[in-house]
C-alpha cells in the first residue's frame, strides 16, 4: 500500500505538502540548533562580563601600583638633622585588632628653579627667608613644603587611602612624625601597635572596593620570599621577608603574633636610643604588595554561608560556588566576613579549607561565623617594587 502526501488546501493538484514526520524532524532540529546558538551567546555574554569586570579591575590595580611604585621610587633616607627625632622615617605597623597595615614614609618630589616656592622653602633657617603664610599675607606658621612629603598607604573598612602631607611632620604627641607618647611606651618596654598620624578620614580614595593591602620588606639579612619571618636565633640565610619596618629602629614597631600577648619586635630594633640618632637608620631594599580588589557591586563575586562556621571547621557551606575560581588555578583565598580562609577544593554548595593552617591567614584571627555571612572572592595582584635610596645596618650587631 502506497502512502500520499496530503494536498494542503488551495495547492493545486499534484503538489505535495509535509509528512508529520518531516515537521517534526524540522521543529527538531531548529530546537536544538537554537539551544545551542543559546548555550554560544550565554556563554559568550558570561565572557564578556567576566572580560569587562576584570579590565576594570586591572585598570585600578594598575593606577595603585604605578602610583605606589613611583612613591617608593622617591622615598628619601638622608636625614640631616644631627639632635632629637628624625622627620624623615619610613614605618609599617600593623593594627593588632584588625591585622591591616599601614606604610608611612617620606618622598622627595620635583623641585628646580622653575618651582620657586618649593626650591627655595626651608633653604635658611632663618624665619624671615622661608615662605610661609605671612609671605601671602597671611601671618600664620604653614610653611611651604620644600622638597619633601609625607606619604601614607592605609585601608579605612573597604576604601585604600593615599594621604600626603607636606612638609612632612615632625614629633607630636597628638600626631605626625613619632609621637612622644609612643616614645615614652618603648621605653617602658610596651611595644607599640599603631603610631599616631594623618587621621583615617585623610588622603585621597584609591579604591572602595579594596579587600586586602599587605607589604612585605626584603632586609639585607632576608634569603627568600616565603620563608619563615626574621628570627635572630636562626641563621641569617633562613630569614625570609620582615612584615613591619622601623626606619629608625627604636620606636619599639612589633609584630603582632597569634597568640595573644605575644609579639615579635621588629628585626633590626636596637633600642629607644637608636630613636634619635639617624646616622644608623636602616630601609628596605625591595618592597613586596600584595593588593586584592574587589570589582563593583554589578561584578563581584560573593556568595552566603547556609550552615555555622566554627573555628575548626574544615568544609564551608554556601549558597553557590558559581563565579568563583577553582583554588588550583586562581588565587586560594577567601574572605568571611573579617577573616581570610584557604580553599583546597570548590564543590557546588560547599569550600572545602586548606588541612593545614587554613583559617586566619593574611594577618586575621579565626573566628566563628553565623549563616548568612557573606563570604567573598577578590583578584588578588602582587607587585615588588625596589626601594633606590635603601640603606642597610652597618653596626655589625647582627
Amino acid at each position: 500500500m502506497t502512502t500520499r502526501r496530503a494536498t494542503p488546501p488551495g495547492a493545486s493538484p499534484g503538489e505535495e505538502g509535509f509528512t508529520l514526520l518531516e515537521m517534526l524532524t524540522a521543529i527538531s532540529i531548529f530546537i536544538i540548533v537554537g539551544g545551542m546558538l543559546g548555550s554560544v551567546v550565554y556563554m559568550m555574554s558570561s565572557s564578556w562580563r567576566k572580560g569587562e569586570r576584570q579590565r576594570r579591575t586591572y585598570e585600578q590595580a594598575q593606577e595603585i601600583l604605578s602610583q605606589l611604585a613611583l612613591d617608593l621610587e622617591a622615598a628619601f633616607t638622608r636625614d640631616s638633622v644631627t639632635s632629637g627625632v628624625p622627620m624623615v622615617r619610613f614605618f609599617c605597623v600593623r593594627d593588632a585588632a584588625t591585622g591591616t597595615q599601614r606604610l608611612d614614609f617620606v618622598r622627595t618630589f620635583e623641585s628646580g628653579p622653575e618651582r620657586a616656592i618649593t626650591f627655595y622653602a626651608g633653604s635658611s633657617p632663618g624665619a624671615s627667608q622661608e615662605y610661609s603664610d605671612a609671605f601671602m599675607g597671611a601671618p600664620t606658621d604653614l610653611k611651604a613644603m620644600g622638597g619633601l612629603i609625607g606619604v601614607s598607604y592605609f585601608l579605612t573598612g573597604r576604601e585604600l587611602r593615599r594621604a600626603v602631607q607636606g612638609p612632612p611632620s615632625g614629633p607630636s604627641a597628638s600626631g605626625g612624625g613619632l609621637p612622644v607618647q609612643a616614645v615614652a611606651r618603648t621605653q617602658t618596654g610596651v611595644s607599640v601597635a599603631a603610631l599616631t598620624r594623618t587621621t583615617d578620614g585623610a588622603g585621597e580614595v584609591l579604591s572602595e572596593s579594596c579587600l586586602h593591602l599587605g607589604f612585605q620588606f626584603w632586609t639585607q639579612y632576608t634569603g627568600t620570599w616565603s620563608g619563615p619571618p626574621p628570627d635572630p636565633r636562626r641563621p641569617k640565610l633562613a630569614w625570609g621577608p620582615e612584615t613591619v619596618w622601623d626606619s629608625t629602629r627604636g620606636a619599639g614597631i612589633a609584630e603582632f603574633g597569634s597568640v595573644a600577648g605575644l609579639a615579635r619586635p621588629f628585626a633590626l630594633e636596637a633600642g629607644p636610643a637608636s630613636l634619635a640618632d639617624p646616622s644608623d637608620d636602616v630601609f628596605p631594599q625591595v618592597v613586596e604588595v600584595t593588593l586584592v580588589l574587589e570589582p563593583d557591586e554589578r561584578r563581584s563575586v560573593r556568595t552566603d554561608l547556609t550552615a555555622p562556621l566554627s573555628e575548626s571547621a574544615t568544609e564551608m557551606f554556601v549558597a553557590s560556588t558559581l563565579g568563583f575560581e577553582d583554588p588550583r588555578y586562581g588565587s586560594p583565598y577567601l574572605l568571611v566576613g573579617s577573616e581570610w580562609v584557604k580553599v583546597k577544593e570548590k564543590r557546588e554548595r560547599s569550600f572545602v579549607l586548606d588541612a593545614k593552617d587554613a583559617r586566619g591567614r593574611r594577618n586575621t584571627a579565626p573566628a566563628a561565623h553565623g549563616v548568612g555571612a557573606v563570604v567573598r572572592a577578590g583578584v588578588t595582584f602582587l607587585a615588588r617594587f625596589p626601594v633606590p635610596a635603601f640603606r642597610e645596618d652597618r653596626s655589625g650587631s647582627r
